[in-house]
C-alpha cells in the first residue's frame, strides 16, 4: 500500500469508526451526561479532524499544478511543429 492511503485514509477511517461510538451511549442509561457524552465526542472528533487536515497540509510538500497559460502555450508550441513539419 502506498503512502497516501495508510496515512489519510487510514487515520480518517479510524475517526469515523471513532465517531459512531456516540451512537451506541445510549442517553438515557447515563441521564443527562450520556448526551454531554456524545456532545462531547461529536466535537472531539470534529476537533481532530481539523487539527490533522492543517497539519497533513504543513507536512506535506505541495504538488506544483500546471497553469492553463502553460497548457496553452505548449499546444500552441505542438501546432506550430506540426504545421511545419506536415507542409
Amino acid at each position: 500500500m502506498n503512502f497516501f492511503a495508510t496515512e489519510v485514509y487510514g487515520a480518517t477511517f479510524l475517526l469515523v469508526a471513532l465517531s459512531w461510538t456516540g451512537f451506541w451511549v445510549d442517553p438515557r442509561r447515563y441521564g443527562g451526561a450520556g448526551a454531554a457524552m456524545r456532545l462531547g465526542l461529536g466535537l472531539l472528533i470534529v476537533l481532530i479532524l481539523v487539527v490533522y487536515g492543517v497539519g497533513f497540509r504543513l507536512l506535506h510538500n505541495k504538488v506544483s499544478v500546471p497553469s492553463n497559460l502553460s497548457l496553452n502555450l505548449n499546444d500552441l508550441r505542438f501546432t506550430c511543429a506540426q504545421k511545419l513539419t506536415y507542409s
